[in-house]
């Protein structure tokens, strides 16, 4: 009996072994390939040919807002982009500039400008012409922008992925490397290496890491902002359409006044949303009577667009974590029809 006893643990045991041999080397190749992922940036080479002073400027326009780069060449601003994207017939506009992009095969997952996940092994990288402008306002408040040709300005090795989408995106990966001035008068926005002068910081902000999270390109950024006494962190999220500060429907009880239907609009599809615009919000140490939306979608719950908050400069600075306003700004109670 000993005998024949042994003679079946000896597969067990050697079949065991095997399982354990087996799950170990798939351990190893998954956590090698997470850590690779951790590893992977992106635009870890790029650098611009004039780092001082403002690089350049772009004017802003749309809903959601866009941003022309370049004579020709228009990039959706998103910071709900995890990395930044770039159309076939963007790439040609450029290499008809004289700038040819070099493919490389290069992991990247994350979400793209409709906010889907996205997975692609090709990035491209090429430098991108940047420039300043004069602008003009018209008796009725439209602003127009004149290029200046000689302040062009070279940044290079920048990267991006192919669109899955039909346009361009500056996300969040690109963005995060700059301080970001809103010019609102100007209706554009400037690239800073440094903090513009005339700021000082407001708000702080935080970032949401996981597992997940980590392996895409750009981080989560939130602020924490309070709407009729009740704080939330809401995700900074420029491609937010028309509304400023948006809330779950369920949190719509929060507001004591009647409150009035409206729709939100994302990349794919429409939302129905209700209105509260004398709500009271405090965002860092400025609190005021202003307009938020109550609406559902697939996105984060909580979400906040300063593009369409404030109605006047301030400073959009994601590495140190940070917003910044004039210090002549005393309210901060101003939001976008």
């Amino acid at each position: 009996l000993r005998s024949l006893q042994r003679r079946i643990d000896t597969p067990m045991k050697k079949n065991k072994s095997k399982l354990i041999i087996i799950w170990s080397i798939i351990a190893i190749v998954v956590f090698g390939i997470y850590g690779t992922m951790l590893m992977l940036g992106s635009h870890e080479s790029m650098h611009v040919e004039r780092p001082e002073g403002s690089i350049c400027s772009m004017p802003i326009d749309g809903n959601p807002l866009m941003v022309t780069v370049a004579p020709g060449l228009v990039f959706k601003l998103d910071t709900g982009a995890d990395a930044s994207s770039i159309t076939e017939d963007d790439l040609a506009k450029l290499e008809g500039l004289g700038y040819k992009a070099e493919h490389k095969i290069y992991p990247v997952f994350g979400r793209n400008g409709v906010g889907r996940m996205n997975w692609t092994f090709t990035r491209y990288q090429v430098d991108v012409p940047l420039y300043d402008y004069n602008y003009e306002v018209d008796s009725l408040g439209n602003v127009s922008h004149e290029i200046i040709p000689e302040s062009l300005n070279v940044l290079h090795d920048v990267d991006f992925v192919p669109s899955s989408t039909g346009f361009s995106v500056l996300g969040v990966d690109f963005l995060q490397k700059f301080k970001i001035e809103y010019k609102f008068d100007e209706k554009a926005i400037a690239l800073y290496l440094d903090t513009p002068e005339g700021y000082e910081q407001f708000a702080d902000l935080s970032v949401s890491h996981s597992p997940f999270k980590d392996m895409w390109q750009g981080n989560r950024y939130y602020v924490t902002v309070s709407v009729q006494d009740v704080k939330n962190d809401y995700f900074i999220d420029t491609g937010l359409q028309k509304a400023s500060l948006r809330l779950p429907m369920s949190e719509s009880n929060r507001s004591p006044k009647d409150l009035v239907s409206d729709t939100i609009y994302t990349m794919v599809r429409k939302h129905p949303a209700l209105i509260d615009n004398e709500a009271w919000v405090c965002i860092g140490d400025r609190c005021g009577s202003s307009s938020v939306w109550y609406c559902d979608t697939n996105e984060e719950p909580y979400t906040f667009n300063p593009f369409n908050y404030m109605l006047q400069d301030f400073v959009l600075d994601l590495d140190n974590k940070k917003i910044l306003l004039r210090p002549y700004s005393s309210t901060f109670s101003y939001h976008r029809k």
